[in-house]
């Protein structure tokens, strides 16, 4: 078994989180004003009795996705081949970056939805304009 090296570890989850940070917001700032209502306004047209609006949040997510994919293969980020070689396997570094891409925009998700969160404790019991409870877990504050 290899050895990995934590440095070159740490350095590339943090540059992954980075990007990940870099993504929400360039879909926040950018696309998220304007793609969900067209693609709810595109779905009502094919499918009237389709819920449009959760395809809509439903594209966000798949734009965050695609940002994460292009993120990876333009920098040639990988994590998993250096994991898969630590731990004994083989890896084609193309599935690799792949996989990395998916972790990247799925991690763009979550820092959306961390920074919302944020928001939410920022002012407890106030939904900010524009947004919604959509967690499954019910979100109480305690006050010391």
């Amino acid at each position: 078994m290899v050895e990995l090296d934590l440095n070159v570890i740490a350095l590339l989850l943090t540059f992954a989180v980075l990007l990940a940070i870099i993504i929400e917001r360039l879909i926040e700032a950018l696309v998220a004003p304007w793609l969900p209502g067209v693609v709810a306004a595109a779905v009502a047209r094919v499918a009237p009795d389709a819920d449009g609006a959760r395809v809509g949040s439903w594209s966000l997510l798949a734009t965050g996705i695609l940002g994460g994919l292009l993120a990876a293969f333009g920098f040639q980020v990988d994590l998993i081949s250096p994991l898969a070689v630590a731990a004994g396997a083989a890896i084609n570094p193309a599935l690799g970056m792949a996989l990395t891409g998916l972790l990247i925009g799925g991690g763009s998700n979550l820092v959306h939805d961390v920074f919302g969160m944020a928001r939410r404790f920022q002012r407890p019991g106030e939904l900010i304009e524009g947004e919604s409870l959509s967690m499954d877990i019910p979100l109480e504050v305690h006050r010391v």
